[in-house]
């Protein structure tokens, strides 16, 4: 104790620093914590389904079977990964609600792949 005392007093501003380091990391932490808890909802249910989701979101966050969700959208291979439904509906020219309701579809109709 007595050389953190003599470390603090020999070098007040970086200890200071070092503590505001610490405060930030510990805000940080807190904050993603409480942002995942958000996410999954409070409650434990997903969160609704909305057109900036990508396919691959959509398959991790209801546990999907990956073909089913894929061939529902009728997504060509050639899509770039990070395509978002609002952007696979322009693709398409359809609008946003046709292809949120063929996922929504899914969803409803599909057996999770974990069993929930």
């Amino acid at each position: 104790m007595k050389r953190l005392r003599k470390l603090i007093h020999d070098h007040p501003i970086s200890s200071g620093l070092f503590a505001l380091a610490l405060l930030a990391m510990i805000v940080f932490a807190v904050r993603l914590g409480d942002d995942h808890r958000d996410f999954r909802g409070r409650d434990g249910q997903p969160p609704a389904l909305a057109d900036w989701m990508t396919p691959g979101m959509v398959i991790h966050t209801w546990h999907l079977k990956p073909e089913v969700l894929l061939d529902a959208i009728d997504l060509p291979r050639e899509t770039p990964r990070r395509s978002t439904l609002r952007d696979i509906a322009e693709a398409r020219g359809v609008p946003v609600e046709t292809i949120m309701a063929e996922v929504q579809a899914v969803i409803d109709a599909e057996p999770k792949k974990d069993g929930k």
